[in-house]
């Protein structure tokens, strides 16, 4: 596991002002790595 990706979601999260400990955004998920945890939508995609 490449700790990058923690030092790039840290400084997302401080870009974002979300906290690790509640996160509002970010979600860690232990032993597998990380989620969005609000709904996600794609603009201008056709359906």
């Amino acid at each position: 596991f490449d700790r990058s990706i923690d030092l790039l979601v840290s400084r997302l999260r401080q870009r974002l002002l979300d906290d690790a400990r509640e996160p509002a955004y970010i979600k860690t998920v232990r032993s597998e790595g990380y989620v969005f945890s609000l709904p996600v939508e794609i603009l201008g995609a056709e359906q």
